[in-house]
């Protein structure tokens, strides 16, 4: 067992666990469990909101990987898909090289198109104008600002 290479692994899902919307503490919760499942019993994470910090002792020796976290984005179905493999890994015996395979495939996923990304955030500012007390101009206005919006911050 490399365990430098399992940190790796580990810290990279921890990494895009936090980048795709998931809390701290299931941050840590899954970095454990798949440090464990690959037989590191002495494990010690920290997530924040801007890094991951993982270490491990294997045989007296401590061996850590430090990840920060530069963009951020909200895709619930990656979070899923993380969680999924960690339960995975944990009930069978993977080899790493499988699941590194699989954690790039879930960082490649994009499962909504950008058209519908934009759609929705125009429908969600207008949903909220109206909850808000707006008119029907008002709201019209809103979903225009909203899709563009998105449409300028998805450029960059």
């Amino acid at each position: 067992m490399d365990v430098n290479r399992v940190l790796e692994f580990s810290s990279d899902a921890g990494v895009l666990l936090l980048q795709s919307g998931g809390e701290t503490y299931r941050v840590e919760e899954t970095v454990t469990r798949i440090c464990s499942s690959f037989g590191i019993e002495k494990t010690g994470v920290f997530a924040t909101p801007t890094a991951v910090i993982v270490s491990a002792t294997v045989d007296g020796k401590i061996s850590s990987v430090v990840k920060r976290i530069t963009k951020r984005s909200t895709d619930l179905n990656k979070v899923f898909e993380i969680n999924a493999l960690s339960r995975t890994i944990s009930q069978y015996n993977f080899d790493i090289a499988v699941c590194e395979k699989i954690l790039a495939e879930i960082e490649k996923g994009n499962y909504y198109s950008d058209n519908r990304k934009i759609f929705f955030a125009g429908v969600g500012t207008a949903v909220l104008t109206v909850l808000f007390g707006g008119g029907v101009p008002d709201m019209f206005a809103s979903f225009f600002i909203g899709c563009t919006v998105k449409y300028v911050t998805g450029l960059f």
